[in-house]
């Protein structure tokens, strides 16, 4: 976190020096959202970016939501969606499957370029389908499912990550 001229254990947050203990996680996911941003590349595509400047703690948390994953424009996004969701929940740990299931995309081209988009992207699809089993609704369902499972996934490592900064 951009500590400026705050003591041990403190943060900055919206300018200001506060105690750790007492900033929720909302208010570091707030904090955080800041520092995403879409930049347009050559072929007009836009991605997700953090800006120069970051806390060193969104570059970790970003990393350590990547997994084992190079850097990933999806991985991104799902990022910044887990970050502003929990920044507008009044309890993110209540609210969770409420909240990644609004952000699971609903349009096909969406879904297949998701899927599309890495080689073991379908694991997750599987992984879905063998907790829920086959969707009655037909294999772009258990697409969704998939998408769902990766971005409880994000969000999880994301808000746990949170927690630790606020803790340590």
């Amino acid at each position: 976190m951009p500590k400026g001229s705050c003591k041990s254990g403190q943060l900055k947050i919206d300018g200001k020096c506060k105690d750790k203990e007492d900033i929720t996680v909302q208010e570091l996911a707030g904090e955080f959202s800041k520092y995403f941003k879409k930049q347009k590349q050559n072929n007009g595509q836009e991605i997700i970016i953090l800006e120069d400047g970051r806390p060193e703690e969104l570059y970790e948390t970003v990393q350590e939501a990547h997994g084992d994953m190079f850097p990933d424009d999806f991985k991104y996004e799902f990022i910044k969606d887990a970050i502003n969701d929990i920044a507008s929940s009044e309890d993110p740990e209540e609210e969770a499957g409420e909240l990644i299931d609004s952000d699971v995309d609903v349009y096909t081209h969406d879904l297949t370029k998701w899927l599309g988009s890495r080689n073991d992207r379908f694991g997750y699809v599987d992984e879905a389908v063998k907790e829920m089993g086959h969707s009655e609704d037909g294999i772009m369902k258990e697409i969704m499912m998939g998408q769902y499972k990766e971005r409880e996934e994000v969000y999880y490592a994301v808000l746990n990550r949170l927690k630790k900064i606020l803790e340590d």
